[in-house]
C-alpha cells in the first residue's frame, strides 16, 4: 500500500506499507513501513512527521501492533518518533551498506 502526500497539486512525500523486505535476513519481521521520502526542500518542518504519524495512524486501523523500518542514515528521526532499534545489518559489498533496524510497538 503507498500513499502520496500531495501539496498544492505538488507530491511532496511518499510512503508505503509492506508485508515484506528487500533482505531476506529480515523476512520474519513485518508488517514495514517503506519507501518513505521527503521532497529535501521540506526536511525539518514536519512533513516527514506528519506522513509517518499518518501511516502508523492507518496502521493501527488495520489492527496492527507493531511496525518495523530500516535506515541508513535518518536513525534519529526515527528514534525521536519512539522507534526503537532492535538489530543492526551490515551488508559488504562494493556500498558497504549499515541499516538500522527499528521497531515500534503501536496502540
Amino acid at each position: 500500500m503507498i500513499f502520496l502526500a500531495i501539496r498544492e497539486d505538488q507530491v511532496v512525500g511518499v510512503i508505503a506499507l509492506c508485508d515484506f523486505d528487500d533482505f531476506e535476513e529480515l523476512r520474519h519481521l513485518k508488517p514495514w513501513i517503506a519507501a518513505f521520502i521527503v521532497d529535501p526542500k521540506l526536511r525539518g518542518k514536519g512533513v516527514g512527521s506528519e506522513i509517518l504519524n499518518l501511516m502508523e495512524e492507518k496502521v493501527v486501523s488495520f489492527g496492527i501492533e507493531s511496525i518495523y523500518l530500516w535506515s541508513e542514515n535518518q536513525d534519529s528521526f526515527y528514534a525521536n518518533r519512539g522507534y526503537k532499534s532492535i538489530d543492526r545489518l551490515e551488508k559488504p559489498g562494493n556500498l558497504n551498506r549499515v541499516i538500522e533496524i527499528f521497531q515500534k510497538a503501536l496502540g
